[in-house]
């Protein structure tokens, strides 16, 4: 979910791929606790991110309002009737909510 309405930049909310992270973790010998402190450690995070900017960018067609420029990666996919709504539609406030303290976090300066 992309978050930063108000904000100097975008960011994003991302419900990562924790089957492909893990494996990722294995081959790279990353050490990890359990699947969802993945999320938390630094080589996944930069993993996430530098795929956002390689799709992301001027050269794919976006222009310089719409770049992601940084992003949290959540423990766990979104849940319908929590998160989601029954059409599967994004709850923005509920999600904003419950991810406040880390929203904040992420657009400090």
């Amino acid at each position: 979910m992309i978050i930063g309405q108000d904000q100097k930049y975008l960011a994003a909310l991302i419900v990562p791929n924790l089957e492909q992270i893990e494996a990722y973790a294995k081959e790279n010998a990353i050490t990890y606790l359990d699947t969802e402190s993945l999320t938390k450690v630094p080589e996944i995070m930069e993993l996430i991110q530098a795929e956002i900017t390689e799709r992301i960018n001027p050269k794919t067609g976006f222009r310089p309002f719409e770049m992601i420029f940084r992003s949290i990666l959540l423990p766990k996919p979104f849940e319908a009737g929590v998160e989601l709504s029954g059409k599967m539609d994004y709850k923005r406030h509920v999600i904003t909510e419950m991810y406040k303290k880390e929203i904040t976090d992420i657009f400090k300066d």
